[in-house]
Order: C-alpha cells, then structure tokens, then sequence
C-alpha cells in the first residue's frame, strides 16, 4: 500500500520477483532494489538500455516486455542486489557490467553487501566473501549483471513494462 492505494496483490515471492512499480521495487526488500535511470537503444534487433552516467550497455534483449519500447524511451533498471556477481560471472551470460568504485562493505559472516558509487548514490550488490577479496574504498570494482534478472520501469509513471 501507498498512500492507501494498493500497490499490488501476489504472493511474496512474485511481488519480491516481479514488482509492479518502482515503489513495490524500492519498499521490498533489504537492501532494496537497486533501479537507475537509462534510455532504450534498439541496437541490430537487440533492446538496450543505456545509463548514460556510467556509459553501461544492459542487454534487455531477454526482458519480457507487455509492450515493445521504442528507441530513446526514458526507463528506470531495477536490479536486486543479490543477482549481482563481483569480478567474475559465475554460469551465467552478463547483460551489464558496471565498474564502479567502492564506498564502503556491510559484512555478516561469510556474505554481505557492497556499496558501489554510481551517479549520486549508491549502487548495492550482494557479495560471497568466500570466493570474494574486497577491495579498498575507492577501488574500482566490476559488478556484473545477468540478463534474466532484470525489471524494467517506465520513467514516466513508475509501472512495469
């Protein structure tokens, strides 16, 4: 609910998955959903969204969307924290890299979350300390994205697309 408007109705795990609109997206989960704004690019039959502040291409080509987007379309990308892999991809095709300097660690035992600079704020991306060292503040890390994980807003009014 928003405002006394109900923003969705599923089951936990298909509103956490699948959030209707950015609110869903950000009020859900902890840390939320990471969401930036980008553009479509429709690129040689691939849908492509461009966060012009990092430079980043995100293949959307796998995105189910309820309605083709056009090219220059403003979007916002959400993307949970935990779907990210940091250095390297481990099975899975990355649709987005980001390399972006580390702000700060949250770490409980052997798993956390990274804080990664990004526009004005912060990017969130889940870590296995296990299989990964951290880095210095301010030291550049690649966060990698897989492409069947992505949601996908308009900018306009919020809602998935």
């Amino acid at each position: 609910m928003n405002d006394g408007v109900i923003q969705q109705v599923a089951t936990p795990d298909e509103i956490y998955a699948t959030p209707a609109n950015t609110f869903v997206a950000a009020f859900i989960g902890s840390p939320p959903m990471n969401i930036l704004d980008a553009e479509i690019s429709i690129l040689g039959g691939k849908i492509m969204g461009i966060h012009k502040p990092t430079g980043t291409h995100m293949d959307l080509s796998d995105y189910k969307f309820a309605r083709h987007p056009e090219s220059g379309q403003p979007i916002k990308v959400g993307m949970r924290p935990e779907h990210f892999a940091l250095g390297k991809a481990p099975g899975f095709d990355v649709a987005a890299g980001f390399a972006l300097p580390l702000a700060y660690l949250e770490k409980i035992g052997d798993r956390g979350v990274a804080f990664l600079k990004v526009d004005s704020g912060l990017l969130a991306a889940g870590v296995d300390f296990s299989t990964f060292r951290p880095p210095r503040a301010g030291e550049t890390v690649e966060a990698l994205f897989p492409g069947d994980k992505f949601s996908v807003f308009d900018a306009g009014t919020g809602t998935r697309m």
